[in-house]
């Protein structure tokens, strides 16, 4: 899984002013607006867009999928070219999508065209597939090229297939998104339309609208769609299995060119108090952790003794409700794999035993809070809008910026250490040593 960061910006340290200036924050620009249509419209004006952006995001991605893994994928294709009624517009830049295990996504630029034409575009990727059956299964080969653009060259991605796979269990997490090519190759599009029809629901959908648009136009817009039938409520899918599991291997790659420890550890999310707090919490938590600072990885792992030639690493709250820690990390020359992994084992768990020095904190506080300040007033618009477009399509809550930056200042060394020691209980742990052959 992907680590996905609250802001653009880096955490590094070096020098810190001597003093934070505080700064007081206006309101952010999220507004929502009513619909008959959609479950919540919301909108984010910005005078400094270049485009006006519409996002439809529906709450089914893979992991909701209980039929072949990658079909959730395979109908996030068919349902867009089946909007576009062509296969030449599937490459128009004005329009893309995109399906993670959370989520199904259409997005479509704002053309001459208008808002009005492109929403009604838009919504019809919920209509009722009609394709031609030819052609819609021709599309399965679309997606057996782009599996190979984007995993068949990865000589580490049998490895972590099989590693999330074992992490996560029967829950959705462990789904791949993309599917294996034997599945692609025989998807049905039976199946796919009785996906379609179950996850593309208008009334379960979240319609975002950002840029420099016409509220009434937008307005009449959303007048003009028709209403939806309400259905059940969207029922999120068990994300992982429930079991404490300890699963240590090691086993070789043909054509790894360099071998590589790769471990995650995912636990119920503790107390820690409000999403704003929490994702404060997780990122000084990483800040710390990442770095060659007292209490972090670097220096033990790579500065001071070089067991590491590189490594990196992750500390995220998942759906807001587990902790994942990722490593991945290459030994240095004339150290082992079982060396490397002792070393890493050896150093977490101290760091996450006795917990981090409050000069550690402080440094990473400050810079956090430098970071959140240093964001232009021209930018703001578009990182509320990246922020919350990240924030539904990964079922995690939306935390406004003033909310992010308060946390950074009131959360305190004993908050993190008790998430940090929170990271040692039970859960689910697995460990790859994986050589090269």
């Amino acid at each position: 899984m992907h680590r996905v960061r609250f802001i653009a910006l880096g955490i590094g340290f070096g020098l810190l002013s001597a003093a934070i200036v505080a700064i007081v924050w206006p309101k952010p620009a999220v507004y929502q607006l009513p619909s008959e249509t959609f479950q919540t419209v919301l909108v984010v004006p910005d005078a400094q867009a270049h485009e006006t952006l519409l996002h439809l995001v529906f709450p089914s991605g893979e992991a909701a999928n209980p039929f072949e893994e990658g079909l959730a994928h395979y109908v996030e294709h068919l349902a867009l070219l089946s909007s576009l009624r062509t296969s030449e517009a599937g490459g128009d830049p004005h329009r893309n999508a995109w399906t993670s295990p959370f989520s199904t996504v259409y997005r479509r630029a704002i053309g001459p065209e208008g808002i009005g034409a492109a929403l009604r575009e838009l919504v019809s990727v919920a209509d009722p597939i009609s394709l031609d059956d030819r052609f819609a299964l021709e599309e399965r080969g679309i997606v057996l090229r782009e599996y190979g653009a984007r995993v068949a060259e990865q000589s580490l991605y049998p490895a972590l297939r099989e590693l999330e796979e074992t992490l996560y269990g029967e829950g959705g997490l462990g789904r791949s998104v993309i599917g294996e090519p034997a599945d692609i190759a025989e998807f049905s599009l039976e199946n796919a339309r009785a996906l379609h029809q179950a996850s593309h629901s208008l009334s379960q959908a979240t319609l975002l609208i950002y840029g420099d648009f016409n509220p009434a136009e937008v307005k009449t817009a959303l007048q003009g769609l028709p209403s939806a039938v309400s259905e059940q409520s969207h029922v999120a899918p068990d994300w992982l299995a429930p079991e404490p599991l300890f699963d240590r291997r090691a086993y070789q790659i043909d054509g790894l060119t360099e071998d590589t420890l790769l471990y995650r550890k995912v636990v119920p999310l503790g107390p820690c108090g409000t999403p704003a707090e929490c994702a404060v919490i997780s990122e000084m938590a990483y800040a710390a952790l990442d770095s060659p600072l007292d209490g972090g990885l670097a220096g033990p792992l790579r500065f001071d003794a070089f067991i590491a030639r590189r490594f990196s690493l992750g500390v995220e709250i998942v759906v807001g409700k587990y902790a994942l820690l990722s490593f991945e990390a290459v030994p240095d020359a004339e150290i082992s794999l079982a060396e490397l992994e002792r070393a890493f084992i050896e150093t977490l768990e101290g760091t996450l035993g006795t917990g981090l020095q409050t000069d550690t904190v402080e440094r990473a506080r400050a810079r956090i809070i430098s970071d959140l300040d240093r964001i232009p007033d021209d930018e703001r618009g578009s990182v509320t809008f990246e922020r919350l477009l990240t924030s539904i399509s990964t079922a995690s809550p939306f935390i406004p910026l003033p909310e992010l930056r308060q946390a950074a200042a009131t959360v305190s060394a004993s908050d993190i250490n008790a998430f940090l020691k929170g990271l040692l209980g039970d859960g689910r742990e697995v460990i790859r040593l994986i050589s090269g052959g």
